[in-house]
């Protein structure tokens, strides 16, 4: 799991791989990591739930500073050389840390790639997130026409994963129409929908730690000549992403396969973003799809499939499907909102 080759230990201060290395959930808390052992530091509050959480670990329930405690714990081991995650630390926090070794040093290696391939417990966690939003979408499509604003909608949904078990949402919902859905992250406003228009609603929710991510776009009312066209031009883009998306194949070249069709079709320029992302306790994280990535899509990595085209001061398209790479294929976790255009 984890590499010692250039250090004594490493000091794990990111919350997502505190939870991930050592199983707690809470929001304060760092882990020191040996080869063969690992402390988790945090505070009072977390006594009772640390020790449920984490018990392979040595709990020290803190009472001064974190750093005063790695100093001690590092002297304990006979560490002298300690590692960290260059992202994660404040600079604050470095110049403190960076007083408990003989050397601190950046080690990024040490955590990357890390959570890329999910286990079993990780992909019920993500289906079960993604389970939750299909079917919150579900119940807010009935509520939805012209009329009804965006930010009403956004808190809709919001609402119904809620109260469907998701713990909160995987990032802030997205749901926009008209003109505004050209906007790639809009923030939902005051914009009532009217005949005519589109409506991108990109909404996920967490479920015991774990995001799901999707996005469908609806017409509300008859669409334009125009309009249609572009939708099936990032329908299709999306489905031949998705018949190429399998373990062994280049994640750059999946994204070349729907960026193709888009380019193809007179779109390249209105679609500047990666076709995907891989998403787990993080709703951004590796492997990530785009022309650049050297990544090789194998067993048990979760990636969106999501390319869109948007046209400025006229409306936008985007199609995202989560999915779990398998031994043989994928799995497609947003199958139960339909892709071919929903009218509204």
């Amino acid at each position: 799991m984890v590499n010692f080759d250039r250090i004594d230990a490493m000091l794990i201060t990111s919350r997502e791989n505190v939870r991930y290395i050592t199983g707690f959930s809470g929001s304060a808390g760092i882990c020191i990591c040996f080869p063969h052992k690992k402390y988790l530091l945090t505070d009072f509050r977390y006594k009772e739930q640390s020790a449920l959480e984490a018990g392979d670990c040595e709990i020290i329930i803190i009472t001064k500073k974190y750093s005063e405690y790695v100093k001690d714990i590092l002297t304990e081991n006979g560490a002298k050389t300690l590692g960290f995650e260059p992202d994660s630390l404040s600079y604050g926090e470095y110049k403190a840390y960076s007083e408990t070794a003989e050397s601190f040093i950046p080690y990024g290696e040490f955590t990357k790639d890390l959570r890329i391939i999910k286990s079993e417990e990780e992909l019920k966690n993500i289906e079960k997130a993604a389970d939750i939003a299909s079917e919150a979408l579900l119940e807010t499509l009935p509520l939805i026409g012209e009329g009804v604003s965006e930010r009403d909608i956004a808190a809709e949904l919001d609402y119904r994963m809620r109260k469907l078990g998701a713990s909160g949402n995987s990032f802030d919902t997205i749901s926009i129409g008209g003109k505004n859905s050209s906007v790639v992250h809009g923030q939902p406003g005051d914009y009532k929908l009217q005949y005519g228009d589109f409506l991108l609603v990109d909404f996920g929710c967490i479920y015991n730690g774990y995001c799901s991510d999707m996005t469908r776009t609806f017409a509300v009312g008859e669409i334009s000549k125009r309009q249609r066209e572009v939708y099936d031009v990032v329908l299709s883009a999306q489905k031949a992403a998705l018949a190429a998306l399998k373990p062994g194949a280049l994640a750059s070249e999946v994204d070349r396969v729907a960026r193709d069709i888009i380019c193809d079709a007179g779109f390249g320029d209105s679609f500047g973003h990666a076709l995907g992302h891989g998403v787990g306790l993080l709703i951004h994280e590796p492997p990530t799809m785009n022309p650049k990535s050297e990544v090789v899509l194998s067993p048990g990595m979760t990636v969106t499939v999501e390319p869109g085209i948007y046209l400025e001061g006229e409306f936008g398209v985007r199609i995202e499907d989560l999915t779990v790479i398998t031994d043989n294929f994928h799995q497609n976790l947003s199958q139960k909102i339909g892709k071919e255009v929903i009218y509204i």
